[in-house]
């Protein structure tokens, strides 16, 4: 194309048709037939001026590669350290096999400068350089040498966050964590492992925070952005030119209040509040305020699970209300204690909850351990509407439950001999309602159980969050004891992930940059129990090793199948 350009500019414009038509064929660019694939990257092969030179004065510097290269942006495949202004951004051009970086600004005197090269792709193929190159030179005669080497981890103990971007600042700059706004000194991005490195550095204590920089701006401006914290703050070089154990700890913060995300009515005296996240009920007490009365206090109400990311709250509203009323929401907070006291004004009549069933906000389900049929009602039942409610077995014959009611909420408990092999349903007749819901009982012969203990750290002082997985990554059973036994199992393949519930909230929680809270670790067990029709698994172990982050201490992993999964198994029935 270049000769054709020149072509173009003397005027040889007939020439040029002639040569297009002749080679058209021969002008894209194709891999040959034949031959390996080309699976290489571009790699440097020099360098001006020279690496760690001294007394640095030039205005640009050029890398050369052994084959053509992909356009390169600053901030994304090239990072300097420490910094420029906005306005002083270097220009990177690239021609061929050459990359230029223009700088637009003056250096500091005696200050050691790098310049990291990540992800240069090639034009063929897009094959990317093997590993980083770091370019450092210094305005003064000395380069600085001390280095911090770490790893970016998520919860799931092990697996590396990559593509983050590492801040680092000089600790006097930043008054205990408020890292907001603020521009670091050097930066640097995980790799595929999560693996990172600054090099270069002087002798000083420094601060460190990973954050996902999705503008692209070096700096922690979204309070809501995924972010990577250590408790190893400030970093201290301590007779070594190497701190090489650092860990940063991925997670999504939280900081913020539950919020109300919409009320409806789910009939004339059921209100359905609707929030953007979980919230605690044990803490949460609602005033109903009318203008004919003095403030009261709602005590029936139920919080309902329908899913892990929506809070749902059913409230039972006096018949005899006024048109227009208020709620004062007292104590509303999440599971992390986040909590913002709320009070809204409603009317009656207002928007209508889309539900189908009139009789159950939540379908009755079987729950096990003991066995019991768990429901929400759409209105608060009465003693006689309970008395309503009865089991028939295969031959009808009715089975009177015992049971239990807190607000909507009601669980029947079953007192039925094993086996269950019949098929029950759950029978509630009105006057001119007749509801049968069928409820399939497990065939024990058809099913498994897994029963063990987690075997825990000695130095570990919380809780655990034990999730029973089937194949697909379901969660199908979930226990908060060391010791658990889960019936009725299907056959398949099963495993285990367990959370390390410090704060024993029985829920899993992120880390936070104001109180410098680690998120709580997640652990996957690597051994896989198999359920089998008609078998018990007995004593299965899951070792896993200390899952406080605070200690910080580990460099995560799996558990081997030896470490995490002793078991023994019989046959139901026998001894």
């Amino acid at each position: 194309m270049n000769q054709i350009q020149s072509y173009l500019t003397y005027g040889w414009g007939f020439l040029i048709i002639s040569i297009v038509l002749l080679v058209a064929g021969c002008a894209r660019q194709i891999n040959p037939e034949g031959g390996p694939k080309d699976s290489v990257g571009p790699k440097l092969v020099k360098v001006f001026p020279n690496n760690q030179s001294l007394h640095f004065e030039e205005d640009e510097i050029v890398f050369t590669f052994d084959e053509f290269i992909r356009t390169a942006s600053f901030g994304k495949e090239i990072f300097m350290s420490p910094l420029p202004s906005a306005k002083g951004k270097p220009k990177v051009l690239v021609t061929n096999k050459k990359l230029r970086i223009k700088f637009q600004e003056p250096f500091l005197p005696n200050t050691t400068y790098l310049l990291t090269l990540s992800d240069i792709a090639d034009v063929n193929a897009s094959n990317k350089m093997e590993r980083p190159f770091t370019y450092a030179f210094s305005t003064g005669g000395v380069i600085d040498s001390m280095e911090i080497r770490g790893r970016v981890l998520n919860p799931l103990m092990g697996v590396g966050q990559s593509n983050v971007t590492i801040l680092l600042f000089e600790a006097d700059s930043i008054s205990g964590n408020d890292f907001l706004g603020k521009r670091p000194t050097y930066v640097s991005k995980s790799d595929a492992n999560g693996r990172f490195e600054l090099k270069y550095l002087g002798n000083r204590p420094y601060k460190i925070l990973g954050v996902e920089d999705s503008d692209q701006s070096y700096s922690y401006n979204l309070p809501t952005e995924p972010l990577a914290i250590s408790t190893t703050n400030p970093l201290v070089f301590e007779d070594t030119t190497l701190i090489s154990k650092v860990y940063l700890w991925a997670f999504l913060p939280d900081e913020q209040p539950p919020l109300l995300k919409r009320t409806s009515w789910l009939n004339d005296q059921t209100l359905v509040c609707e929030f953007i996240e979980n919230i605690r009920e044990d803490s949460l007490k609602i005033l109903y305020k009318t203008a004919s009365n003095t403030d009261s206090s709602l005590r029936k109400f139920s919080y309902v699970f329908p899913n892990d990311e929506l809070g749902v709250l059913l409230l039972d509203i006096p018949i005899d209300s006024d048109s227009t009323f208020q709620l004062q929401f007292e104590g509303l907070q999440d599971s992390l204690g986040n909590r913002k006291d709320t009070l809204i004004t409603l009317t009656k009549g207002g928007r209508k909850y889309e539900h189908k069933d009139s009789t159950f906000f939540v379908s009755p389900a079987v729950q096990y351990n003991p066995l019991r049929v768990e429901f929400y009602t759409t209105s608060i039942w009465d003693s006689i509407q309970l008395a309503k409610v009865s089991f028939l077995d295969s031959t009808t014959r009715p089975v009177k439950p015992l049971i239990k009611q807190n607000g909507f909420h009601i669980s029947f408990s079953l007192e039925i001999p094993q086996p269950l092999t019949s098929l029950y349903k759950l029978y509630y007749k009105e006057p001119d309602t007749t509801l049968t819901y069928p409820l399939k009982w497990p065939n024990t012969e058809e099913c498994g159980t897994l029963s063990g203990f987690v075997i825990r750290d000695s130095s570990y002082k919380g809780g655990y969050i034990v999730h029973l997985q089937d194949a697909k990554g379901k969660i199908v059973r979930t226990t908060y004891e060391e010791n658990f036994s889960f019936q009725f199992l299907s056959p398949g393949k099963y495993r285990f992930q367990v959370v390390a519930d410090l704060d024993k909230n029985k829920c899993w929680s992120p880390g936070s940059l104001v109180t410098n809270r680690l998120p709580e670790q997640i652990f996957q067990v690597k051994t896989s129990p198999e359920i089998k029709a008609n078998w018990d698994i007995e004593a299965f172990e899951i070792s896993i090793p200390n899952l406080d982050l605070e200690a910080e201490k580990t460099t995560g992993g799996e558990a081997s199948s030896e470490e995490g999964g002793g078991t023994s198994g019989r046959r139901k029935g026998d001894k």
